[in-house]
């Protein structure tokens, strides 16, 4: 097992993740992308200075209205602990904050066309916590050159939806009658009511970003939108109670595939390992 090197290094440290058809580029602070069969699925700006794209994961204690991201992006909180580490086909970020320990495993699967991060969760404290669990992956489904070229034009061809057993798809409009577009996945396994968002302005606020978005400053449901928006985002959120010394587990999954119907077998399959 190997560092992934220190938060203030001059450049971010990285691993690719991969099995020839899926493609995971993730840093030491919990940035990077994903791609599938050359196809951007998620964004990403390739700037070591803001190093601010990814798939994230925001925790939030409901009972001291504090918040953090499971890896040093995109909140940029201190943590009391934060180790990042990789060993071949895994990358794991530990992270101590309020006497909640975090633990993120990401990985490739190698038969299917997902990545898959288990969330562990403990309460190392001497008192019951309510943690929420929001995660956030800004869509691309695009080539990353085009999409780069033309980011606001690329958006407004995507659609969302909220499929069978709490799964979140999006796709791109077909141009023609015959077109096949593929599927991009997303589920949250776990513990919890499921809540769930696809509209970028809704989630992050006005003036705002994904340091500090609006969803994580306000008790508020997430508004469960879903359709042609115009930024589109997937997001799912779980919130789960701990008893002093208990431990939970939850599933992020993110992926693609040719069909609809594919996408949501893939997604539920490998959600359930919760």
């Amino acid at each position: 097992m190997s560092d992934l090197g220190a938060l203030d290094d001059p450049a971010p440290h990285a691993r690719l993740l991969s099995n020839g058809r899926y493609t995971v580029l993730l840093t030491g602070a919990g940035t990077g992308y994903s791609a599938w069969n050359g196809l951007a699925l998620t964004a990403w700006a390739a700037d070591r200075t803001e190093d601010a794209d990814g798939l994230f994961v925001y925790l939030r204690d409901l009972d001291r209205g504090t918040s953090w991201s499971l890896g040093h992006q995109p909140v940029r909180r201190r943590a009391e602990r934060h180790e990042a580490r990789y060993r071949p086909g895994v990358v794991t970020i530990t992270r101590l904050d309020d006497d909640i320990e975090t633990r993120l495993e990401a990985a490739v699967a190698p038969d299917d066309d997902v990545e898959v991060r288990l969330v562990h969760l403990v309460n190392r404290s001497s008192r019951p916590r309510r943690v929420e669990v929001t995660t956030y992956a800004e869509v691309v489904l695009n080539e990353a050159a085009a999409h780069a070229a033309h980011p606001a034009f690329s958006k407004l061809f995507v659609e969302t939806e909220l499929g069978d057993g709490g799964v979140l798809l999006a796709r791109r409009r077909p141009r023609s009658r015959g077109e096949r577009t593929p599927w991009m996945l997303h589920a949250l396994g776990g513990d919890g009511r499921l809540e769930h968002e696809t509209d970028r302005a809704r989630f992050i606020g006005r003036g705002r970003s994904p340091a500090a978005p609006l969803a994580l400053g306000s008790r508020a449901p997430l508004s469960g939108s879903a359709g042609s928006v115009l930024d589109p985002v997937l997001c799912l959120r779980r919130t789960v109670a701990l008893a002093p010394g208990e431990s939970t587990r939850l599933v992020v999954v993110l992926g693609a595939a040719e069909t609809r119907e594919a996408a949501i077998a893939l997604a539920r399959r490998h959600a359930e390992a919760a």
